[in-house]
């Protein structure tokens, strides 16, 4: 619980990756190909209004945001990087049973197929290269705005990774987190990584943090 809000935070497979179906009730089709029309098409069903988006934002080049009003007291938010096209679905509110009763009918209506907690964990060290670093942008999404230690350790050990694109996601990773730890680590990789282009992109990322703080 956090400002006052139940959360669930479920990281979405890509279509490619999502397993068969399991008894769900509305089928998405193999053309609905995108996690946002995905969670639109659910909004829709629910007649949810919108309430925020970052469409015409400037951040909208990197992130994609949507929030929807699903019952009084109750909300639906989206957020894709869109660098990764990774995606999380969060669903919050007041009432802790409203938020687990949204996502369980959710998952089983639009046979939604999140990962686990243990395939996020995991999963960075299950593959190489951009997967890799795919895999540690879902763990960011998964942590979000509070600190856990475990999946924050994850894109901790990623930032030391050999391979400089893991790295360098370690270092994009923090733009979806809002501890002091990811700050820390952001400005390790600035001062002491050593590919240049890995230290030069999360200087440039540090300096928009701290210039987002100032203002």
């Amino acid at each position: 619980m956090a400002d006052g809000y139940h959360y669930k935070r479920m990281v979405l497979r890509d279509t490619a990756h999502q397993p068969g179906p399991a008894g769900g009730v509305v089928l998405l089709g193999s053309d609905v190909d995108n996690p946002l029309h995905r969670v639109e098409l659910i909004a829709r069903a629910g007649r949810w209004p919108l309430l925020d988006s970052n469409e015409d934002a400037p951040d909208a080049s990197y992130r994609c945001f949507r929030m929807w009003g699903a019952a009084p007291g109750l909300w639906m938010k989206y957020l894709e990087d869109v660098v990764s096209r990774t995606s999380v679905l969060v669903m919050f509110g007041e009432d802790l049973f409203q938020v687990e009763e949204l996502s369980r009918r959710v998952l089983l209506l639009f046979q939604l197929h999140p990962y686990s907690r243990e395939e996020l964990l995991s999963g960075p060290g299950q593959t190489e290269g951009r997967e890799k670093a795919r895999a540690i942008l879902r763990v960011a999404l998964a942590m979000g705005e509070d600190f856990d230690p475990e999946l924050f350790g994850v894109i901790s050990d990623a930032s030391r990774d050999p391979d400089p694109q893991v790295r360098s996601a370690a270092a994009w990773s923090t733009v979806h987190l809002e501890c002091a730890q990811s700050v820390a680590m952001l400005s390790d990789i600035a001062q002491n990584d050593p590919d240049e282009a890995v230290r030069n992109s999360a200087a440039e990322m540090l300096t928009e943090f701290q210039r987002g703080n100032q203002e």
